[in-house]
């Protein structure tokens, strides 16, 4: 979903009809007051935000929304009259992730959100293959905790003479090296994987 912010409802349709074009769903928000409470209630997955409005620039929304630890991931594209170098400047300290110009070509817009949404994709893909990463190596020092206690636990054995070397204590070992070897082999294969 694509939020446009806009005070012109006439910039609103004549946007969200580009949007439409390209196959994306959206909605409008008249104020940057407005948009906050839409994007409280439902993140969406990009902002498309002019800046020249009243009682709150789209300056001062891109600030509290990048101000939010929930709401700040959210991608913003400025879209505004404003051509001038402190306008784009501005917008791009303020975290903005693009600068569209009015009036606008359909074609640059949906290219430009295209980028976006596929970049968003994209840092979603990344955490979500971190996270089952970090699960993987949390299950894997698991699994290792317990062939690395069985040989330490034998080399004990052997060590207090507490046992003599038999056949039932090096099978033992060797099991416990060999499902260590098994799992070591599997984290490498995974890591040349990746």
């Amino acid at each position: 979903m694509i939020l446009i912010v806009d005070d012109s409802r006439s910039n609103i349709q004549a946007l969200s009809s580009v949007l439409r074009m390209g196959g994306y769903r959206n909605m409008g928000a008249l104020s940057g007051q407005q948009a906050l409470e839409m994007i409280r209630k439902k993140a969406p997955d990009l902002i498309l935000l002019d800046i020249n409005m009243p009682e709150m620039n789209g300056f001062e929304v891109a600030k509290r929304l990048k101000g939010d630890p929930e709401l700040e991931h959210i991608p913003v594209i400025f879209i505004s009259a404003l051509d001038d170098l402190d306008s784009k400047l501005r917008a791009f300290e303020c975290d903005g992730v693009d600068y569209i110009c009015k009036p606008f070509e359909a074609a640059e817009v949906l290219a430009r959100v295209k980028t976006q949404l596929e970049l968003l994709r994209l840092r979603r893909e990344s955490l979500r293959h971190a996270q089952e990463m970090e699960h993987f190596a949390f299950m894997a020092a698991h699994d290792l905790k317990a062939p690395c206690n069985a040989i330490e636990t034998y080399c004990n054995m052997l060590m207090g003479n507490q046992a003599e070397v038999n056949d039932s204590i090096l099978k033992n070992l060797k099991s416990a090296t060999g499902g260590l070897r098994s799992l070591v082999d599997g984290l490498l294969e995974l890591g040349e994987s990746t």
